[in-house]
């Protein structure tokens, strides 16, 4: 009686195969994605660079991708029934060693005689190889196949009409045009906007900032008080724009940052959203700027403090203020010592006037504006607080806070 027991294997591997036959409308759409993920990313920032919406670039990027991989496909099935037929060809001999070399050295070693019988083992693989090996061929056949219908229906029925659409129309303008269908409550939770005050508030300020440069520009910031304004007021819509101090968060950042992308960025805009206090750890680079007279436009959130520390000093140390209040200099005569335009604006009509003759004017301008002194920055989470006890917005200006 022969022993089934060496079909085992052979019964599990197309078992497994059969599997993945059934699955492979499932499993492909995973790969594809985790292998676009990878190696599609790369790519996909490139576009965006270039002003590219980003499910447009995805699409993009997808489309090119799966193309490559079907092409990949076609090219390995013809090698992999060479490979098949070279095996069969092959095969005897490779049984003929298994059986008269390789199994007696095993036993000989092992001291002990394996059961194994190799005979039928070769008449089962021979029998069956070249129908395994057809088999195979079919599958990726099928997996190309079914991979060129679904792009090919995705490109013919989504992307060339959207790539179209992109290049006839200005895709800025019909998003902005798009905005305003928007009802009032919609964009106001899309684009914070500051509360109507008499008062020169930073939120303002930088709204401004954003509604003269219509965020074609590259921002950045220091750490404090104005980092947060900066990420809540002004609108990004140039990829990969707002330059920060993350992580332990380093006052006087805003300065070398803009340095930086002004030279990686020469025909760019490039503002630089300062605190008072950052301002005045890294102001010495005032002198290379002026140097190079490379066009950095400074917004100076001057409010006469370390804003942040104060905020926490009034929330929770009952406002005991201690080491917060700051003796600045006067930043218009500052700039103009290094040769540098210098403004200010002092009132809330000041604003829009300044950040205009900022833009035309073609070098560095330092610009102070005078805020209002205790403008707290929220929403916040208090000192050993949950998430969801996070401080919001207060309906009035000077809502209590309740602290626990």
């Amino acid at each position: 009686m022969t022993d089934s027991r060496p079909l085992l294997p052979l019964a599990l591997i197309a078992l497994a195969a059969w599997l993945v036959y059934l699955l492979t409308p499932i499993l492909t759409p995973f790969l594809a994605s985790a292998l676009l993920a990878y190696l599609g990313n790369p790519a996909v920032n490139r576009l965006e660079r270039w002003h590219w919406p980003r499910p447009l670039a995805v699409a993009l990027v997808f489309l090119l991708f799966a193309l490559l991989v079907m092409a990949l496909l076609f090219f390995l099935i013809p090698a992999l029934q060479a490979q098949i037929t070279s095996f069969i060809a092959k095969a005897p001999s490779y049984f003929d060693w298994l059986q008269h070399t390789a199994l007696p050295w095993l036993q000989a070693m092992l001291g002990v005689e394996l059961s194994l019988d190799i005979t039928t083992i070769r008449q089962t693989l021979l029998g069956h190889w070249r129908e395994m090996g057809d088999w195979a061929t079919a599958f990726f056949l099928y997996v190309a196949r079914s991979g060129l219908s679904i792009i090919g229906w995705f490109a013919t029925t989504l992307l060339v009409p959207v790539v179209t659409f992109y290049l006839l129309l200005d895709w800025d303008k019909l998003l902005a045009r798009a905005l305003t269908w928007l009802p009032p409550r919609r964009r106001g939770q899309a684009l914070r906007l500051a509360r109507e005050t008499d008062e020169v508030l930073p939120q303002y300020v930088i709204q401004q900032i954003y509604e003269a440069t219509k965020g074609n520009c590259y921002v950045c910031t220091g750490v404090g008080q104005h980092q947060m304004w900066a990420a809540q007021y002004f609108w990004y819509d140039k990829p990969n724009s707002f330059i920060t101090s993350g992580g332990l968060g380093t006052m006087g950042f805003e300065v070398p940052a803009a340095m930086g992308a002004q030279v990686a960025a020469p025909n760019d805009t490039v503002w630089s959203i300062c605190g008072d206090g950052g301002f005045m750890m890294t102001l010495q680079e005032l002198a290379t700027i002026a140097e190079y007279q490379w066009p950095i436009k400074f917004a100076i959130v001057n409010n006469n403090v370390l804003g942040m520390v104060r905020q926490w000093q009034e929330l929770f140390y009952k406002n005991n203020l201690v080491a917060t209040p700051l003796k600045n200099p006067d930043f218009v005569k500052l700039a103009e010592a290094f040769g540098i335009l210098g403004l200010r604006a002092q009132k809330k009509l000041d604003v829009k006037p300044v950040i205009e003759t900022a833009m035309s004017h073609p070098g560095p301008v330092v610009i102070d504006f005078q805020v209002k002194y205790d403008e707290n920055c929220y929403p916040m989470v208090p000192p050993g607080a949950a998430l969801h006890e996070t401080i919001d917005l207060p309906a009035a200006p000077r809502e209590e806070v309740k602290v626990r």
